[in-house]
């Protein structure tokens, strides 16, 4: 994982991203997407 941190890292600091701002941008391998309340309907 330090390896994609350091890969955003380096696209938020390249021209490419000069229009960005005001951004969180979550380094988590999508953790955060998923909706872990859907656990509860598991068998």
């Amino acid at each position: 994982m330090p390896k994609d941190v350091a890969e955003a890292v380096l696209y938020l600091a390249s021209d490419e991203a000069r229009y960005v701002s005001a951004l969180n941008l979550v380094v988590d391998g999508g953790f955060t997407s998923v909706n872990h309340n859907l656990r509860a309907f598991e068998d």
